[in-house]
């Protein structure tokens, strides 16, 4: 996957993508595109169930590996294999046919982040312009079960990049 890039990065990219296509079919996922894209149907927060022992197979997490490698306290109960990023489609897919939507890396989304959504937008909503950060979602190779689900809302400044940090591309056709 490609990582340490921050949200700026990510919209010049799709400019330039654009650009080159001639087409504003390109964008960021909001929020709930990309919770949608996540669950593939399902309305359970991981699309393989809750059976811990087989996130492994899914995502990667934070797991026995990680523990491992000395980066986290509280693995889940397998081993990926990895205690960093994988190559893409390392795991199983969604039902969807989409790969690493939990795990591997963060990804970032078009929304502002906030600590909860306006009453007024539930279909999709996207925050105000008072926050300073950016939705991120998916939890990474150091995410821990709380953090590993389609529902989990993380957050990031728009010109922040690390190495757990990446993004993924709506295409509008």
């Amino acid at each position: 996957p490609v990582v340490n890039v921050t949200w700026h990065d990510c919209q010049a990219f799709i400019r330039r993508l654009n650009q080159l296509e001639n087409t504003d079919k390109y964008y960021l996922p909001t929020e709930a595109q990309w919770e949608y894209a996540c669950r593939a149907g399902k309305e359970a927060l991981t699309f393989w169930g809750k059976n811990d022992h087989q996130s492994c197979k899914f995502a990667n997490i934070a797991d026995l590996s990680a523990k491992n490698g000395k980066i986290v306290l509280y693995p889940f109960p397998c081993n990926d294999g990895y205690v960093y990023s994988a190559p893409v489609a390392s795991f199983k897919p969604n039902d969807f046919g989409l790969y690493d939507m939990i795990g591997n890396v963060w990804e970032w989304c078009r929304d502002r982040y906030e600590n909860q959504y306006s009453i007024d937008s539930l279909t999709n909503p996207e925050s105000s312009q008072n926050s300073t950060f950016r939705v991120i979602k998916g939890g990474g190779w150091n995410s821990i079960d709380t953090q590993s689900n389609a529902g989990y809302r993380g957050r990031g400044r728009p010109q922040k990049s690390g190495k757990g940090l990446g993004f993924r591309v709506v295409w509008e056709d």
